[in-house]
């Protein structure tokens, strides 16, 4: 959790008050990723069934069931993360060590603020965090297929937690590489007052004007430092999980 606020502070490229950093946020946080990777490793293998390609082509057909999974993830899980975005964007020191604040008193206050907005308000954010974790699904659940198929037929691997650790090692990787700019674009579309980007293109194009190119790879290596424990965990517990439901339905 501290390396996710770590990492959205380094996307603006500022330090935030950790003062806002308490168990109302960790709670959020954990509603944020039972909607997002609950949609997005449940529905991963049934989009992967109904792909139109031979069965040699597992990292393509994993690569597209992925960003089509994390898009609908990242959908559902879009408000909640905008909340979450809002409350660990907030300092006493105002605007000027952080960037536009919200006046957001906790996670329910945050979320009636916006219902009470309509639509629109709910959905604020959206056009970056779809793409944005589209993006990272498809670099990390393709790669982690490929690497698992690659690295048990090329080095003699055999299934088990060895494979399922190294594949997911590389995985997180490729989510870094792929997923930096957008995760940049998505922060600040969710932190940023109605109007001021068009989308997430526009987002990173007047990122690139005002601060260069490599300000879109901001807060990459504080997300690789979360992104690789966390691919090695959640990818290898997806393993087991998918194991018992398997023994279990066989029963």
């Amino acid at each position: 959790m501290l390396l996710i606020l770590i990492k959205e502070t380094h996307n603006y490229g500022s330090a935030a008050s950790l003062g806002h950093f308490d168990f109302r946020t960790f709670v959020l946080f954990a509603q944020l990723q039972v909607a997002m990777n609950g949609c997005r490793l449940t529905l991963h293998e049934p989009f992967q069934q109904i792909m139109p390609f031979p069965e040699d082509y597992v990292g393509l057909t994993a690569c597209i069931a992925g960003a089509a999974s994390g898009a609908v993830g990242a959908f559902f899980a879009s408000p909640f993360y905008l909340v979450k975005t809002r409350l660990q964007s907030k300092s006493s020191a105002g605007a000027s060590s952080v960037g536009h604040q919200h006046n957001i008193k906790g996670t329910w206050d945050g979320l009636k603020q916006l219902a009470r907005g309509g639509p629109f308000a709910i959905l604020q954010g959206a056009s970056g965090a779809v793409p944005r974790v589209a993006v990272g699904s498809a670099a990390q659940l393709g790669t982690y297929s490929k690497a698992k198929s690659m690295l048990s037929s090329w080095l003699g691997i055999a299934d088990g937690i060895g494979l399922h650790f190294a594949s997911s090692m590389l995985s997180g990787m490729a989510v870094v590489a792929t997923m930096t700019p957008f995760d940049v674009a998505s922060t600040r579309l969710y932190n940023a007052p109605a109007g001021v980007y068009k989308g997430p293109l526009d987002c990173m194009l007047q990122t690139v004007r005002a601060e260069g190119p490599l300000a879109l790879y901001k807060g990459s290596l504080a997300l690789w430092i979360r992104v690789g424990p966390h691919s090695v965990i959640m990818l290898v517990l997806w393993e087991k999980f998918r194991k018992i439901a398997d023994q279990v339905r066989s029963a």
